[in-house]
């Protein structure tokens, strides 16, 4: 497995991240639906909708977190949806989505080491949303 990408507007402006996500991911889908029920309990279900959400976790160092602060940043939390691969080897797969409205790494309680000097070692979950592709829909 590749590292993953992400670009907002422009498939030239590839931001590659800096390292893989780590393994036990969640890839579900979401759905919501419209329930009303009758004085007498029958129940009318309507399908609203249906999306996937993927939930990635990445293990960075402090300098590698700056990265997915800077997308982040970018995209201003869950404001501005954007496209990601999950992995740079598979480049067929890309999802047009939006991330988590907050940005909460968390620091790992035992510090990691890089070149033999320990460091702060943090672990991020990145929670995509799938949108619907504005080429999809003509825009």
């Amino acid at each position: 497995m590749n590292f993953p990408a992400y670009y907002i507007t422009d498939p030239d402006e590839l931001v590659l991240l800096p390292v893989a996500e780590r393994y036990g991911s969640t890839i579900g889908i979401e759905e919501s639906d419209i329930a009303l029920e009758t004085e007498r309990g029958v129940r009318w279900i309507y399908k609203q909708f249906r999306r996937s959400v993927r939930k990635m976790t990445f293990r960075v160092t402090r300098e590698q977190l700056l990265a997915f602060e800077t997308l982040h940043n970018q995209v201003e939390g869950q404001l501005t949806p954007f496209y990601f691969f999950p992995d740079t080897d598979d480049m067929d797969l890309v999802l047009y989505v939006r991330k988590e409205q907050s940005f909460m790494p968390k620091e790992l309680d035992e510090p990691g080491t890089v070149d033999g000097i320990a460091t702060a070692v943090y672990d991020y979950e990145l929670t995509l949303t799938s949108e619907v592709d504005p080429v999809e829909i003509g825009l």
